[in-house]
């Protein structure tokens, strides 16, 4: 479900694109679980880097985060899928290998300026402010909600950008060469044809009910399919910006201010086109300047002088001192009349004779042009510090000992209490029920508290909308009853009895074939009536071309010998299907001679990032680095909900 997120993961590569854009996530609130204190806050640590320690809380930010990302791939994505798939010992291998070249970097001499990453956070749009610019206060603000310092933003900044300087001349070295690429490209051209038979479990005879005995045999056996997963019962308010928006006005004197401070952008600007004769002294350029007054063209009075006249495009008037090396002669130019014929200037080039070609002038807006939109830009950012402000007072009397019933009542805030839910906002005892999109956020938190926790506020939409909850109940994983589900569990009983037969038919056709029956000749002797076998064949580079998973059956087809056969359940667990490998084309790389320089460049990326992952296998030898397994364990069982004495 992750595979493509999973590969990033262990790219070298992209390991270091993925640093910044993790931070972003995490300072512009999206997914940050709201218990958590800071990206460098308490709890136990993961591990210990050189001098430096990971803690658990750090992780399980960064943990939230890379999961916020891969559910823009994948919006089904639960927690529970990523920690199983390996996310999380990803990320924290991850985290370490960044730390690591921090502290490689840092042990060398190597630096990172406080410029670059000004330049850094200054392009995250999250920290401008109305004017469209980096604000500060708009970017403390921000780390202000989130519950971040300056001090560990710009550390983490640093931290990822000595880590790519680290990382990409390491992987950039790497050529794989042309006698590797070849036999690799041909192997993707390969083909391969055969057949494949279906043996439906609905041609299957269901047989006699099953006993009580039976039945009951099935039940345990099979008890984890009839298992409810663990539910919780979660209590939240939602707040947004309409709590505030229609009550804040803007001063004038506030609106002029914007105004004076943006006032560069809304001045008049003014560009001129001339043409220029660059003459060899005074007198030559004061005949031509005569000439020109009298109506002969400039063009044509500099070629009788021995030069020329040149045209420069339109620019303003700082732009046209660097080209006359003169601000006094731009001056100037900008002062005269359309049309008109300076008086020879003197420059470093020569004299200058210059004519007014064309003026052109744009822009110029007055404080009533752009009142409407200064007002809504500071409506906006007071909305913004009011609605920071308010989350900031809830915690504040949460943390004071206010509870969830206080605090709503206070505010005035509307309580939904939701039925016990799985961790992706299922209700099993209501069928009907469908969780909102602004519990998901939610229920993800509630997931990772205890009953006895504290109320706790989280984004739902990042300078939009909020939730205030309170984990009100936990039930454990438990099976349902027998007795309450026995009709599913018969007619399961039966499904599995006839998957079970046309398993074992599917099998002796697969041997007759593997023995040298044509596979149509074998079926016919299985004693239940089959649909038609039919071809089926691909290319590999087929697979690599498609967006799409590739189907079970034609995988398969890629890795039985030729003039084999092997046997396959069918996805959907309709059947099972009996593959017949018939023959097997080489790969012809005169049908694509592109194809090796394509693969040469892949092979030269797998290649970087191997001497990347060495060069850090080094590097962690070099400064030290020591895991700590337990806390690392304990964080994915916090992470999932999962008990901790498992």
């Amino acid at each position: 479900m992750i595979s493509f997120f999973r590969r990033a993961l262990s790219s070298w590569v992209l390991l270091g694109l993925l640093g910044l854009i993790m931070i972003a996530f995490i300072v512009t609130g999206v997914g940050t679980p709201s218990g958590l204190d800071n990206l460098s806050g308490g709890g136990s640590n993961v591990a210990k880097v050189g001098s430096s320690k990971i803690t658990s809380t750090e992780a399980a930010s960064r943990v939230q985060a890379q999961l916020d990302g891969a559910r823009q791939q994948n919006p089904g994505l639960d927690i529970g899928t990523f920690v199983r798939s390996g996310g999380v010992d990803q990320v924290v291998d991850q985290m370490i290998n960044g730390r690591a070249f921090e502290q490689f970097g840092l042990k060398y001499g190597m630096t990172v300026s406080s410029r670059l990453v000004d330049g850094e956070i200054a392009s995250i749009p999250a920290f401008r402010g109305p004017a469209g610019s980096f604000d500060r206060n708009t970017f403390l603000g921000v780390l202000a909600q989130r519950k971040l310092t300056e001090r560990v933003v710009r550390e983490d900044f640093a931290r990822d950008k000595m880590t790519n300087a680290l990382i990409l001349p390491a992987a950039g070295a790497a050529r794989a060469p042309v006698g590797l690429a070849t036999p690799v490209a041909a192997l993707l051209l390969e083909a391969r044809m055969g057949q494949i038979a279906m043996v439906p479990t609905s041609a299957m005879s269901n047989g006699a009910p099953p006993s009580d005995a039976e039945l009951q045999k099935f039940y345990q056996r099979q008890v984890s399919r009839y298992t409810v997963p663990e539910t919780r019962i979660v209590r939240y308010a939602l707040f947004d910006r309409s709590r505030f928006e229609g009550k804040i006005v803007p001063t004038e004197a506030e609106i002029a201010q914007a105004y004076k401070a943006n006032a560069a952008q809304y001045a008049a600007k003014e560009t001129r086109v001339f043409s220029q004769v660059v003459a060899p002294n005074q007198a030559v350029a004061a005949q031509i300047a005569a000439k020109a007054r009298a109506g002969t063209p400039l063009a044509s009075a500099a070629k009788a002088a021995g030069t020329e006249a040149t045209t420069l495009a339109a620019q303003d008037e700082a732009a046209y001192a660097g080209l006359a090396a003169s601000p006094a002669i731009s001056k100037a130019a900008f002062a005269a009349a359309k049309g008109a014929i300076l008086d020879p200037q003197k420059s470093p080039l020569g004299w200058l004779v210059i004519r007014v070609d064309a003026i052109n002038r744009t822009g110029g807006k007055t404080l009533a042009d752009v009142r409407a939109t200064l007002a809504a830009q500071i409506v906006k950012q007071k909305v913004d510090i009011a609605i920071a402000d308010f989350v900031t007072k809830i915690e504040d009397e949460v943390a004071d000992g206010s509870t969830f019933d206080d605090v709503v009542k206070a505010e005035g805030l509307t309580v939904v209490t939701t039925p016990a839910l799985t961790g992706s906002g299922i209700a099993p005892d209501a069928p009907g029920f469908k969780a909102p999109p602004e519990l998901q956020p939610i229920l993800r938190d509630a997931f990772q508290a205890e009953v006895n926790d504290d109320a706790a506020v989280l984004t739902i939409t990042p300078g939009q909308s909020y939730g205030f909850y309170d984990l009100d109940r936990i039930n454990p994983a438990a099976p349902k009853p027998l007795a309450s589900i026995r009709a599913q569990v018969q007619a399961d009983f039966l499904q599995d009895r006839a998957s079970r037969e046309a398993k074992r038919i599917a099998d002796a056709i697969a041997l007759k074939a593997n023995q040298g029956a044509p596979l149509a000749t074998a079926m016919a002797g299985a004693g239940a009536a089959l649909p038609a076998p039919r071809p089926i064949g691909a290319r590999r580079i087929d697979f690599s071309r498609s967006q799409q998973k590739v189907p079970p059956e034609l995988a398969l087809l890629f890795s039985i010998p030729a003039r084999h056969a092997r046997v396959l359940e069918a996805e959907d667990k309709k059947g099972w299907y009996v593959i017949w490998l018939d023959k097997i084309e080489p790969g012809n790389i005169a049908s694509e001679p592109n194809l090796v320089k394509v693969m040469q460049g892949e092979l030269s990326r797998s290649l970087g990032d191997e001497y990347a992952q060495q060069f850090a296998a080094a590097i962690k030898v070099d400064v030290g680095v020591k895991k700590n397994d337990s806390t690392i364990a304990a964080l994915k069982r916090s992470l999932t909900g999962a008990a901790t004495s498992q």
